[in-house]
């Protein structure tokens, strides 16, 4: 390994540098500095390391793209920090920068461990997507409908999947108490047969016209549903805005994929409509969580108009909204 030799001058002399140092030999300086400081800004780095911010970045981003080192979405100064696997926890000195929706989601889901993402509220839920240092999503399919759970970083999947056993499985019910149920049952059973001649004939004209009622039922929701498509679709034809994809479409909501033409060229937009006379909170932050799955801006079509907390919503997700 050659020998750096430094010579430092000042005032119109030159610090001059004999001597390079090995990509792999700054690779381990910025490992050791990061093993020593914990997270820290790209600047920081350059400096612990005596590196140029430029050559600082580059190696960063190489390390980061080989999982050697990991970026923070969480940011501090409008920064993201550089940090090794495993140091998570000291990630949590810089809650503080977190806006205080998403610190207060953070706190529960620490003390918690596992959150249910249907049982939050609307912004915390929109938090958990947010947290992506501290918070990770694990899919279940109980009882064939899917459920969405968070777990906090310092647990595994393995931990987390018994914690969600525990709060989905119901608890064992006393053998004693099943057999009475059973008991029960039974005479309920023949009571019921005992009484089914009297009533077989009201019972078949009752199931006749429920199965009727459902069917007519059935088929305005369907003309409604058709009659509302083609409405929304109209009104998109009519304001130049075309549909990429269809995503949802029932008899007051529909969502699509549509291109919006402004000076800079066509925009694609993640549009959701709503036949509703009031918009709440609510329904801005689930179309908004929506949006986010598709990595689009979200542009709100409604007949209705927003509430005074919705509008706010509105504003500070910087949500384009249209009402018609």
């Amino acid at each position: 390994m050659a020998k750096t030799i430094i010579f430092l001058k000042s005032k119109g002399e030159v610090r001059k540098r004999q001597g390079k140092m090995e990509p792999n030999e700054l690779r381990i300086k910025i490992l050791n500095f990061l093993r020593f400081t914990g997270p820290s800004l790209p600047i920081n780095v350059s400096k612990g390391c005596g590196m140029t911010s430029l050559i600082t970045s580059a190696y960063l981003a190489e390390m980061a793209e080989n999982k050697q080192v990991r970026i923070s979405t969480l940011k501090y100064g409008g920064s993201p920090l550089y940090y090794l696997p495993n140091q998570e926890s000291s990630l949590e000195n810089f809650i503080s920068h977190l806006n205080p929706h998403d610190r207060d989601i953070f706190l529960k889901l620490k003390k918690e461990q596992i959150l249910e993402d249907s049982k939050e509220e609307p912004v915390h839920r929109v938090g958990l997507r947010g947290i992506k240092d501290f918070a990770f999503p694990l899919r279940i399919v109980h009882d064939g409908v899917e459920k969405l759970f968070w777990r906090i970083y310092s647990i595994s999947d393995q931990e987390a999947l018994e914690k969600i056993r525990g709060i989905l499985e119901p608890k064992k019910i006393d053998a004693k108490l099943e057999v009475k149920k059973e008991e029960i049952k039974e005479k309920i059973e023949e009571k019921e047969k005992s009484e089914v001649k009297k009533e077989e004939k009201p019972k078949q004209e009752r199931k006749k016209k429920e199965k009727a009622e459902k069917v007519e039922k059935a088929g305005e929701i369907k003309e409604k549903k058709t009659k509302r498509k083609i409405e929304i679709k109209e009104w998109l034809a009519e304001n130049k805005i075309n549909i990429s994809k269809e995503i949802t479409v029932k008899p007051k909501e529909s969502s699509f994929i549509v291109s919006v033409p402004s000076n800079l060229g066509s925009l694609e937009l993640y549009a959701m409509f709503k036949d509703k006379k009031g918009i709440s909170e609510s329904d801005i932050v689930m179309a908004y969580q929506l949006s986010q799955d598709t990595k689009l801006p979200l542009f709100f079509i409604t007949t209705g108009k927003l509430t005074k907390k919705a509008q706010l919503y509105a504003e500070n997700l910087k949500i384009v909204f249209k009402q018609i």
